[in-house]
């Protein structure tokens, strides 16, 4: 809640004052707003795999700390690939298509995660990890153009660095607001008398639900765009 209210305060600043540090005015896209949002969950997914996937891994799974480094390897090079080599041949397609095939991939990889969460093993891990990080991948393909396609130098620098501010803003909360669901689910069940490892996994399923919750509004979003992804003349003067 601290997180939120910060995030309203520097934007209320920053839409009031007479020489902001962005021009929010001159941001306020409806196409660029949009990818701002969806970057902010690619970015937490990779920061949820990368602290509370490795929890899942350590602590639920059991696996050992040299498994669990290399079994999120092929995730990270997907996505890097993803994210360069593939950027000619997804030139090909409109943004709005891209769009919604990335946010699909995330949110079957996420949903996959959270139900079967309890009975997965490694190799199905490091699937999974890899179509979430293959979608996220294309995302940040798609913000990257969007934030260099604004109408002067000046704001493709302030769109790149809003970008950046949001993306960490929204990992940290999401990360923060899963922990103590995890925190909070794995004690409730642990005292109501389940055996250690099942209390635990369902603490895991638990945030990995909430996140695919978070994939699924996303994909709402990217469905639900059509034309008005390119509604860029929507800009507040």
């Amino acid at each position: 809640m601290i997180g939120i209210g910060l995030i309203a305060t520097y934007l209320w600043r920053e839409l009031s004052v007479p020489n902001p540090l962005i021009d929010f005015k001159g941001l306020f896209n409806v196409r660029y707003l949009r990818a701002v949002l969806l970057q902010g969950i690619g970015d937490a997914s990779l920061v949820v795999l990368m602290i509370i996937g490795i929890l899942y891994l350590r602590q639920g799974l059991h696996y050992s700390v040299i498994i669990i480094g290399l079994a999120l390897m092929p995730s990270i090079v997907v996505m890097i690939l993803m994210h360069h080599a593939t950027k000619r041949w997804f030139n090909k397609f409109e943004s709005v298509n891209n769009v919604r095939m990335a946010m699909s991939l995330m949110m079957v990889g996420w949903g996959c995660l959270s139900l079967f969460s309890t009975y997965l093993n490694l190799i199905l891990f490091i699937v999974l990890t890899i179509i979430i990080e293959a979608g996220h991948g294309l995302l940040m393909q798609v913000g990257q153009e969007l934030s260099q396609n604004q109408k002067s130098a000046r704001l493709n620098n302030m769109a790149d660095i809003f970008m950046a501010q949001f993306k960490l803003m929204s990992s940290g909360m999401i990360l923060a607001i899963l922990s103590v669901v995890l925190q909070n689910v794995t004690n409730s069940h642990t005292s109501n008398g389940l055996p250690g490892k099942l209390s635990t996994l369902v603490g895991y399923r638990a945030t990995f639900s909430l996140f695919f919750v978070i994939t699924i509004l996303g994909w709402i979003i990217t469905m639900l765009a059509g034309r008005n992804l390119n509604l860029s003349k929507h800009i507040v003067k």
